[in-house]
């Protein structure tokens, strides 16, 4: 029961972040991880590391 009810509440949290806009617990609290440099430098760095894995 556990497991379906948390389901649930990440699918609501989904749903309330897509109306809202705003991520985390509340807009004051933002308790999701923000990489230094905002996303797509974090994105250009995994892109790179990928890279030279794919060419040895």
């Amino acid at each position: 029961m556990l497991y379906d009810v948390s389901r649930h509440a990440g699918q609501a949290d989904i749903l309330r972040e897509a109306i809202d806009g705003a991520t985390g617990m509340t807009p004051s609290l933002s308790n999701v991880w923000e990489p230094e440099g905002g996303w797509p430098a974090h994105v250009a760095k995994l892109q790179g590391i990928a890279d030279a894995f794919s060419e040895s």
